[in-house]
């Protein structure tokens, strides 16, 4: 068995214990330390990742109004260099989206594509014109088919000369919807007629 030896605890006095309790208490210096400054940085940080955020957000929301005005600005554009009053369809079939404009004197052109395969395509043909109804019939419809179905619509009296094409006049303006390769049928051909 070792011997056992005596603490150094149970050797010191109550007077001992307070000795060294002052002692280290006077020789301390860690509350002599100056104060470590929080980086400016750091400081910073809360206000910055919140502009950061805030400027996020406004990029996105920007970005997204954008991309929903840009026909319009784009049809706007296209009509003055036209020089003719040319409106986007309020209407698009299901799975298309607005792809381009294209103008040249007296007349707009507008492109849709397939939002799903870019295969299928139709567009909206907008063109100054002094024909009414009559003369369109006899100058355009009668020459493109025989067999061609009249609809009015809207006070429009709209001709359907093939199974996804139509054409109409209005206020000085010829219309040609042209179906393409879009699979448009009679309703959508309608639709987007009178949403012009």
């Amino acid at each position: 068995i070792p011997p056992v030896l005596p603490s150094t605890i149970s050797r010191a006095t109550h007077g001992n214990i307070d000795d060294l309790v002052d002692h280290a208490l006077h020789s301390a210096t860690s509350h002599k330390q100056k104060k470590i400054k929080k980086s400016h940085l750091i400081k910073r940080t809360p206000k910055l990742v919140s502009f950061g955020l805030t400027m996020l957000v406004v990029v996105v929301l920007g970005g997204f109004f954008a991309y929903q005005y840009i026909p319009n600005v784009a049809m706007r554009v296209a009509s003055t260099r036209a020089g003719i009053e040319a409106n986007l369809p309020g209407y698009q079939p299901s799975g298309f989206d607005f792809s381009s404009i294209s103008t040249s004197p007296g007349t707009v052109v507008i492109s849709y594509n397939s939002n799903g395969d870019n295969q299928r395509q139709f567009r909206v043909m907008q063109k100054s014109s002094d024909w009414d109804s009559q003369s369109l019939l006899s100058n355009y419809v009668s020459q493109q088919s025989k067999n061609y179905q009249t609809f009015n619509e809207d006070g429009k009296t709209i001709y359907m000369y093939s199974s996804d094409s139509a054409t109409w006049v209005n206020k000085g303006i010829w219309y040609v919807v042209e179906g393409g390769t879009a699979d448009l049928n009679s309703d959508q051909l309608l639709k987007i007629a009178s949403s012009i």
